[in-house]
């Protein structure tokens, strides 16, 4: 969804069902991502930016258009959070 549609909506409208889920997993995804790191937003927005060599040098912004994109992030943060990333 655009930013021009989102601001379209009024507060009584629902989203669409995967718009919804899209949503959740961006919600579930940065509240794990503040969790890794300890609260600081900041951090969290440079990480989402920057290339990342588990992920092909890709960043993880750009791998959230899709539900396997937010996983393979997820999965990584994971990594993260218990010391495994290599």
């Amino acid at each position: 969804m655009s930013v021009r549609n989102l601001h379209r909506l009024k507060a009584d409208d629902k989203l669409a069902r995967d718009a919804s889920e899209r949503l959740l997993l961006l919600t579930n995804l940065l509240q794990h991502g503040l969790d890794v790191f300890d609260e600081d937003a900041q951090t969290l927005a440079e990480w989402l930016r920057s290339p990342i060599r588990e992920l092909n040098t890709q960043s993880p912004l750009s791998l959230l258009d899709t539900t396997t994109g937010f996983g393979l992030v997820d999965d990584v943060l994971g990594r993260i959070e218990h010391s495994i990333v290599g």
